[in-house]
């Protein structure tokens, strides 16, 4: 009798055991929804992150050099006049994207010297640049046009003057924390508006990367 009492209890203990275990793994498989669901996906090692190098958006870039190579057209008491560049300093800052190029201001400052004079001019251009410097990538060429003017000119010439650059370059980016460096070929050419007179020249220039 008492050998059919444990038998009976041992039956049921393994019937609830067995019952228990099913719920419990129901109950671990039911999906999670609503905003359980959501949370996971908004937390913090879920979300997208930046290189540990990669900076902020924008970039600025200061340059100095000189023309290797110029020549001059009507302008000045001969012509072609050979090697009227001398040195051009600027400033570049990446503004925008614009259809997968970098759309940067550069303001270009050029001093030449004519015969025994000399001019000097600011020249302010968009300038887009390819490919752009999210990628990294550490050469790169692009193209501007925009217009100049002369701080000193030469007597009857014009002040005003459009101008095209292009320019191909090597960057080395956050070289030391924020700041980069980079080298840049151009050839830089320009037309006088209001009088004859044309410039062309190869220019070879180095300077200073920030990313900030």
């Amino acid at each position: 009798m008492m050998s059919k009492s444990v038998a009976i209890v041992a039956i049921f203990f393994l019937c609830g055991a067995s019952l228990w275990a099913g719920t419990a793994q129901g109950l671990e498989e039911t999906p999670i929804v609503g905003r359980e669901a959501a949370r996971k996906y908004f937390a913090p090692e879920n979300q997208p992150q930046k290189h540990a190098n990669s900076g902020g958006d924008n970039m600025l870039q200061l340059h100095w050099g000189q023309y290797v190579s110029s020549e001059a057209y009507s302008w000045g008491d001969q012509s072609p006049v050979d090697q009227a560049g001398a040195a051009t300093y600027g400033i570049t800052y990446l503004l925008n994207e614009w259809h997968g190029l970098d759309f940067n201001v550069r303001a270009d400052f050029s001093e030449y010297a004519v015969q025994s004079s000399r001019a000097q001019k600011l020249s302010l251009l968009p300038l887009l640049t390819f490919p752009r410097v999210e990628t990294r990538f550490p050469l790169y060429f692009g193209a501007g046009l925009g217009g100049g003017v002369f701080l000193s000119q030469l007597t009857n010439k014009s002040v005003l003057a459009l101008d095209y650059q292009l320019v191909l370059g090597a960057r080395f980016l956050e070289l030391y924390g924020s700041l980069g460096t980079f080298v840049e070929v151009a050839m830089k050419n320009s037309f006088f508006v209001l009088s004859t007179g044309q410039f062309i020249g190869s220019s070879l220039a180095t300077g200073l990367m920030f990313n900030f």
